[in-house]
Order: C-alpha cells, then sequence, then structure tokens
C-alpha cells in the first residue's frame, strides 16, 4: 500500500483513501479477550446463517430472524461506503430481499 500511494500508482476508489502516512499494524486478538470480536463473530454468524437458510429454502426464517437481517441491513450508508458486502448474483439478492444499490 505505502509502495502504491508513494508512487500514485495505487486505483482510484470512491471510497478508499490511499494516502498512507504510516505504517499499519495488524492484531489478532483472541475473541474470548474481546467483546468487539465475540460481537463481530455473533453478526457475521447471523448473517451467514440467515442467507444460507434462506436461500437454500432449509427451514423457515421466522419473523424475528428476518426483522433483525433487515434492520442490519438498514444500518448501512452507501455515501459512506458502510454496510454489509454481499457478494452474489442480484436474484439472490432480490430473493433475500436485499435491493442492489
Amino acid at each position: 500500500m505505502k509502495r502504491l500511494a508513494a508512487t500514485d500508482a495505487a486505483p482510484k476508489v470512491r471510497f478508499a483513501d490511499y494516502g498512507v502516512i504510516k505504517g499499519a499494524a495488524l492484531d489478532f486478538g483472541q475473541s474470548h479477550d474481546h467483546a468487539g470480536i465475540q460481537a463481530a463473530d455473533v453478526l457475521a454468524g447471523f448473517m451467514m446463517r440467515y442467507v444460507r437458510d434462506v436461500l437454500l429454502g432449509t427451514k423457515p426464517a421466522g419473523p424475528g430472524a428476518q426483522q433483525a437481517f433487515h434492520k442490519i441491513i438498514g444500518l448501512g450508508n452507501p455515501q459512506r461506503g458502510l454496510g454489509v458486502n454481499f457478494v452474489m448474483p442480484t436474484q439472490k439478492l432480490l430473493r433475500l430481499g436485499v435491493l442492489p444499490a
């Protein structure tokens, strides 16, 4: 990233800032030591299971699960580049009740 930013070779992406000032370090914590990691795991797991179950029709999503799914989707802000990133065909998004951006 630093090399791309220095040569101005970074691709121009609307929501990305390649103005790297100093290096970044990644720390991988244990979920049992960090409430934020636990919360992210729970949310990601819920979203994955909901999408899988709805698309495969293995079990109907109850109204509570459906409501929670759509509330989570509604927290996104496309203008700021925030939200849930779905990597799937438009047909499947529509089956989930998600309107493609």
